[in-house]
């Protein structure tokens, strides 16, 4: 999926208190995520602690980028 609405996420909505909280969950969300699928991960292979650190840097990233095109495109796509 690729994001070509407008990003919610990332703008002058983030000025709202409520919303720079929901901001902070989305993002929580994300580390959860990546830390699930490196468990995942991990069980298929053998990799120290720092390596699993060093793997949650790389999930991380990419999980956000389609964390937030799909709650952006969620926002963008309900009716108002």
């Amino acid at each position: 999926m690729h994001m070509k609405d407008k990003d919610y996420l990332h703008s002058d909505l983030l000025s709202k208190k409520c919303n720079n909280e929901v901001f902070q969950q989305t993002y929580e969300v994300v580390r959860q995520l990546s830390w699930e699928m490196l468990k995942v991960y991990s069980s298929a292979v053998d990799l120290s602690p720092r390596q699993r650190e060093e793997y949650l840097d790389v999930f991380t990233p990419y999980v956000a980028k389609h964390v937030v095109d799909l709650v952006n495109l969620t926002i963008d796509k309900f009716e108002k």
